[in-house]
């Protein structure tokens, strides 16, 4: 049974969209989907993530935002592709055949994510979580933590309700 501060917290968290209220509670964990962007290594929150597939066969979108890098027909479904790279301003290093995307989907909203590779999937518990400052562009919407083990956690929930990724 959860205590009135923690329905208000979690009240709280999803009208703010940050998640570090929710995942406070003792002993909860949560899975995680790691991959590699480059040389470090992300993690997104796996209840948001319904797939993941090979990266092929993108159709490029003329006049769209850098980080969009094109669509996808996936099962009869037009998926628009973000890179992160071009996003947080990462250094790019080209694609391989073991790029990956990450589809991630909350409601209405769905949409795929360029990964380097995938890592694993993982449980953790967000009290792990340090507030360390990075080089990543839109840190403060996008990030959830860092773990222990040098792991970027994302906020999939700001990604996927994000304004700024909406290409109109």
């Amino acid at each position: 049974m959860h205590t009135n501060e923690e329905i208000f917290n979690r009240r709280a968290e999803r009208i703010s969209g940050k998640s570090k209220v929710l995942t406070k509670i003792v002993g909860e964990t949560h899975a995680v989907l790691q991959f590699k962007l480059g040389t470090e290594k992300y993690g997104l929150e796996n209840n948001y993530v319904t797939e993941v597939f090979a990266l092929k066969d993108i159709t490029a979108i003329p006049g769209t935002p850098a980080f969009v890098m094109g669509v996808v027909n996936r099962r009869g479904r037009i998926m628009c592709i973000i890179n992160l790279k071009k996003l947080f301003g990462i250094r790019e290093s080209g694609l391989t055949e073991m790029n990956r995307i990450i589809v991630l989907k909350h409601g209405a909203n769905e949409f795929g994510l360029v990964t380097d590779a995938i890592e694993n999937i993982r449980n953790i518990s967000y009290t792990e979580l340090t507030d360390t400052p990075l080089h990543i562009e839109n840190k403060d919407k996008f990030l959830m933590g860092i773990l222990t083990d040098g792991t970027i956690i994302l906020n999939a929930m700001n990604l996927i309700t994000s304004r700024k990724l909406v290409v109109e």
